[in-house]
């Protein structure tokens, strides 16, 4: 049975993509040293009816039909060390704007994730991102899937003053208590994103691994965008506006013509980086976790 089963959670807008697209195109190398990496397109088939869920939950019946399923998917057993990633793992993005907390479903959608692992599981790697730049860019990704709402709607339930990560930190500690976490800032893993994949793997193979590929990564979307699709929300309705927004993200891409969508004041970027800053303090303080800033 292997022994090590380490899980990346995210969070979204984090670079998760880089990885899993790395691990994807070196799983072969991977598998010569020793690790499985569960691609997310092969996890979707088990996890699919509750990672999303607004209510995740599981009967007895749901768990004997797909645990053995993960077991198979994960190949349990063939290597010393399995890595699942998946930043859905702690729940989706337009949940923020119906709760006006981050990742309010990831205790429920972790606690079923957990009823299905073959094994206990020994680590979690997750990076987080300040508050600052990460609602705006969950904003726009939630505009690409569902009917167009303003940022100020999509914010509106939150305390701003107060956003924390530490509940999610938390309840990965409540349904993974056995598990080391280590916790990256987002700034640290631009500046070197080796050293988190190293940490992810366990040992020092970013070096040999091959680049990730072509895939494109979805950076955000342009001011003007955003302006064109409140527009297009008010004449023709906000499906309309979701339905325009590839084609306008072809018109208006970023760059120095149209700069990146910000909705911030100076003084309210300020006040959330400040923020930002005390929630990593505290972060770094809690028992069993490791933090990279």
């Amino acid at each position: 049975m292997g022994s090590e089963l380490r899980l990346h959670g995210g969070v979204h807008k984090t670079g998760t993509t880089h990885i899993q697209y790395t691990m994807r195109a070196n799983k072969a190398l991977l598998r010569e040293e020793g690790i499985t990496f569960l691609d997310p397109r092969e996890l979707r088939p088990v996890t699919s009816q509750f990672f999303r869920s607004a209510d995740p939950h599981f009967s007895a019946e749901d768990v004997a039909r797909l645990k053995p399923r993960l077991a198979r998917i994960l190949q349990w057993g063939q290597a010393p060390v399995t890595i699942l990633s998946q930043e859905n793992m702690i729940g989706v993005l337009p949940h923020f704007a119906t709760h006006g907390t981050l990742y309010p479903t990831a205790p429920g959608v972790l606690a079923c994730l957990a009823e299905l692992l073959p094994a206990p599981v020994t680590s979690v790697h997750i990076c987080l991102r300040d508050f600052a730049s990460f609602l705006p860019s969950a904003y726009v990704e939630v505009l690409r899937a569902r009917p167009f709402m303003t940022f100020e709607t999509f914010t509106a339930k939150a305390d701003l003053a107060s956003l924390s990560w530490q509940p999610l930190i938390g309840a990965f500690q409540t349904v993974f208590p056995g598990a080391r976490i280590e916790v990256w800032s987002y700034s640290a893993f631009t500046a070197d994103n080796a050293a988190m994949i190293d940490a992810l793997l366990g040992r020092p193979l970013s070096g040999r691994l091959a680049p990730r590929g072509t895939d494109r990564v979805r950076i955000g979307a342009s001011e003007r965008v955003v302006a064109e699709m409140a527009q297009i929300a008010t004449s023709e309705g906000t499906a309309a506006a979701r339905d325009a927004m590839k084609a306008l993200e072809k018109r208006y891409p970023i760059g120095p013509e149209h700069p990146k969508f910000n909705p911030w004041s100076v003084e309210e970027r300020l006040a959330l980086d400040a923020r930002y800053a005390e929630d990593l303090d505290a972060i770094a303080d809690l028992p069993g976790v490791t933090l990279t800033r």
